[in-house]
């Protein structure tokens, strides 16, 4: 709880609460502070947190999932670096029922959109947005009008449904990794 005041996080962490007190009846996790925060260059952006971020209260490649569990042996593999990388979602708060998480639909974007609009300035240094997942990846064109200088990648989802249906998926996820830090230069 107090890594959550260091310099890196303290302002995720101060937007995160202005959530929770303009939404008090959703459930926004905090960012992970073990990544990089507001000096991160490159910006994984999903879906909505799970349940397991919200049980954890974070955003995070440590949760005891196996969405995270591969995100972080592919990063670690590709070697992207977590100062490097902050993790967030286009539905800030959890979109689930408790026992099962649900697909954001238009209105959970929309509903969502203004918060992200708020969010992305914080970001000072980010030089690459990795949209994952088919959700995240809709909100592209906006993502480059917002932020016109930043470059977008498409990364499949990493969800155990998605992994188990399609084969390619994490040699898919592995090629956009590789051609992200190349960009990065790490």
């Amino acid at each position: 709880e107090d890594m959550l005041e260091l310099e890196h996080i303290a302002p995720l962490t101060n937007w995160v609460r202005n959530i929770r007190s303009k939404k008090a009846d959703k459930k926004v996790p905090y960012f992970d502070p073990l990544d990089g925060g507001v000096k991160a260059r490159c910006l994984f952006l999903l879906e909505a947190p799970s349940g397991k971020a919200i049980e954890s209260r974070f955003v995070s490649r440590d949760n005891h999932d196996e969405t995270a569990k591969r995100f972080l042996v592919l990063n670690e593999k590709a070697g992207l670096a977590r100062k490097e990388t902050v993790i967030w979602n286009v539905v800030p708060w959890y979109i689930g029922s408790g026992r099962k998480i649900r697909r954001a639909n238009l209105e959970d974007i929309l509903s969502a959109l203004p918060y992200l609009d708020q969010f992305l300035p914080l970001l000072q240094n980010i030089k690459a947005i990795i949209l994952v997942g088919k959700t995240a990846q809709a909100t592209e064109p906006w993502l480059k009008y917002k932020m016109p200088t930043t470059k977008t990648f498409l990364c499949p989802h990493l969800s155990p449904r998605n992994v188990n249906r399609d084969k390619n998926v994490i040699p898919k996820f592995r090629k956009s990794l590789g051609e992200i830090v190349k960009y990065l230069g790490v």
